[in-house]
Formats: structure tokens, sequence, C-alpha cells
């Protein structure tokens, strides 16, 4: 119906739209969908809506919206880092209304480890991206949350695992400089090893701890210790995600023990499970050139080249979001 001459149209109810879209997301699990009605907002708009969200002290939605919200930060953050840390901060501030709210110590507790996953996830979307830096203050804070989870050390090691490849010894113009960066790049190796390890003690099953200090080892030229954790770890693999890690990581030493046959049949484990993976895309290309074959890197790349690389890619890419934290909240939010 038209509006009337000098009669403003009313704007929508920013706190009902929010509402909405974290109720689809719960119903759904589906974020696109989910933030359709959203995706015009300005900051203020978010502002508002979160603001009724809070008045509403509706706890179950709260904890729904801030799961909403990361999932949002994941997929942006490959297009805006600034948008997802307002979401990231978003989610961040209603998880810390919702303690306030919790009376009880036992109710504080369960949230606080339930918390200390949501922000080793929201740590990981920049470790995805390798934003080290904008990553670190969410891990600290998981980590203090939660000093005795395997799963929230070994996120935290990662980000010293990626500050680490920062400085590349052989990316250097002076000598000074390579000498610079070989040592900054043992100190953060060194403290991505030691949380793997206290993970490992945590829960020596761990598989993603076991391959993380694998590659760590590996980066560290210490290959036997390496393919020791490699070979522990690519065993107590499960799943989609900690088994591409494995055999991403392990076609890696692998090929720099000389073992191309086994590197390659690693390499096409992970690309069996991500057929779209750039970095094991590369790896096998170049292990066919090493080979003499040229064809068969040609057909890899062309096959790359035709394929949806945004559908899994995204999610797996080197192992360094925290798909398998991402799931479990996906799943929160469900119940």
């Amino acid at each position: 119906m038209a509006v009337a001459p000098g009669i403003a149209a009313q704007p929508p109810d920013v706190v009902e739209a929010h509402r909405n879209a974290v109720d689809i997301y719960v119903r759904t699990a589906d974020v696109t969908a989910a933030i359709v009605p959203l995706q015009h907002w300005k900051p203020q708009d978010f502002d508002r809506a979160i603001e009724g969200l809070i008045a509403s002290k509706d706890v179950a939605r709260m904890r729904a919206a801030a799961i909403f919200h990361l999932d949002i930060a994941t997929a942006l953050v490959g297009l805006s880092s600034p948008a997802a840390k307002q979401h990231i901060e978003i989610g961040s501030d209603l998880l810390s209304r919702v303690r306030d709210s919790y009376k009880e110590a036992t109710k504080r507790k369960e949230h606080d480890a339930f918390r200390a996953i949501w922000l080793s996830v929201a740590g990981s979307v920049f470790l995805s991206i390798r934003d080290p830096m904008r990553a670190a203050p969410y891990l600290r804070q998981a980590h203090d949350l939660a000093p005795d989870s395997a799963h929230v050390w070994t996120v935290y090691g990662m980000v010293e695992e990626v500050d680490a490849s920062g400085y590349n010894p052989n990316d250097w113009t002076t000598l000074s400089q390579r000498e610079r960066n070989q040592r900054e790049q043992i100190i953060r190796l060194g403290r991505a090893e030691r949380a793997y390890r206290e993970a490992i003690r945590l829960d020596s099953h761990y598989a993603i701890a076991l391959i993380r200090l694998g590659h760590v080892l590996h980066i560290s030229g210490k290959l036997r210790e390496a393919r020791e954790s490699m070979d522990r770890g690519v065993a107590e693999a499960k799943g989609p995600y900690q088994e591409y890690v494995a055999g991403l990581y392990m076609g890696g030493l692998l090929q720099d023990q000389k073992d191309f046959g086994g590197a390659r049949r690693s390499y096409e484990r992970a690309l069996a499970i991500v057929p779209n993976s750039q970095l094991v895309v590369v790896a096998l290309a170049h292990l066919e050139l090493m080979a003499g074959r040229p064809d068969r890197a040609q057909t890899l790349a062309r096959d790359f080249a035709a394929s949806d690389t945004q559908t899994t890619w995204w999610a797996y890419k080197d192992g360094s979001l925290d798909l398998p934290g991402l799931q479990w909240l996906r799943q929160q939010a469900r119940q």
C-alpha cells in the first residue's frame, strides 16, 4: 500500500528482524539464508537489535545469536576483516551478558567452558587468513577460561605456528634480516611445540595436536620425532577434518623424507576428502613434475580450475580454522 504524502514510512523492527534471523539459523543451520534480511544493515541497526535482545533476557536466544554472529564472521573474514571483527565482538558481548545473568557458580563454570570453545573458534577465524595478531586476544581469553582443555591448547598453539610462518629464513635481503627471521621463527615454533605437547599431555589421543606437533617438528628439522608424532596422529584421526589435515601434513613430511610414493598416497587421501584443496593440488602437481609427468600436473591444474573452489576449500584450507569447534557450536545452537 502506498504511503500517504508527508508521512514517512516506518523503519522495520530491527529487534524482531534479528530475532527471526537467529531463529532461522537455529532451525536450518543455514547462515546464508538467515543473514539475507540483515545484509544491508548498518552497525547502528545491529546495535539496536542487540540491545533489544539483551533486554529480553532470553538466554537461549542470546547464546544462539552469539554462535550465529560467529558463523557470519567466518563467512565474511576473507572479504573484510573489520566486518568479521564486528560480528565477533557482538557475539563476545552477548556471551559476557549471559554470564552476568547466571548467579550459580555451576552455571558460570559450564558457560565458561562453552565460551572457551567459542573464543577458540573466534581466534581461528583470523588464523584462517593468516592474521595471528587479531587472533591472539581471543585465544588468550580461551586459554584463561579452559587451561585444561586439549582442544583450546591446540588452537592456542596454532597462533604461534601461524605467526612463525611470517618469519621465513629464506625470505631476506640482508644477512642480519635472515638471522632475525630464523631466530623469531625458532622462538614461535618452540612455543607452538610446547602448546601441542601440553594438549597431548591432557589427551594423548587428540589427533590434531599430534598432527600439528608433527608438522612443527617437521618445520624445525626434527624429522624422526616429527614422523613419530605424525604416525600417531594419522592413526588417531577420525572424520573428514582430522583425516584431511593428517593427509596434508603427512604428505609434506613424507616428501621431505624422499618417500614420494607415500607422499602421493597421503595427498590423494586428502584430495579425496576436499577435491578442490588448492594446497593439496599444488603439492601433487609438484610431485608429478618431479617425477617427469607434466601431463598429470596439467590435468590436476585444469581440474582444479574447473572446480567450485568455494564449496569446501575455505572451511578446510590448511586446518587453521577451528572447524571441529565451529561444528560443535552449531550443534549447540540447535539444542
